[in-house]
């Protein structure tokens, strides 16, 4: 469930996702600048839980099939952004007392 907060970051993110196609998401400071927003406001994501998960996971994969190429650090934290989405969304999954998926990774592999 969301806090008072959730609704305006949510309204953010799909604010965001809707703008990156109109910019072309072909700025190399838009990219930038985006990239640098995600890291910064993830916690305040990962801590109102999974309805934002897709937002921010639509804003990630359009920043990777943008028309400007990304820089090995951008590429580097935009994974680091979905591992985390990923690892939080599993984590909320499973205090739900959803199965675990088959296909994530596990400690041994």
């Amino acid at each position: 469930m969301l806090s008072t907060l959730g609704p305006v970051v949510q309204v953010l993110l799909t604010l965001v996702n809707g703008l990156l196609p109109s910019l072309g998401v072909n700025g190399g400071s838009v990219v930038a600048q985006v990239i640098s927003g995600l890291d910064a406001i993830l916690p305040i994501i990962i801590k109102e839980g999974g309805q934002l998960y897709t937002e921010v996971d639509a804003i990630i994969e359009a920043l990777r099939n943008g028309s400007t190429p990304l820089t090995p650090e951008q590429l580097t934290t935009l994974d680091a952004l979905d591992a985390q989405l990923d690892a939080a969304f599993e984590a909320d999954a499973a205090a739900a007392g959803a199965p675990a998926d088959p296909a994530a990774p596990t400690a041994a592999s």
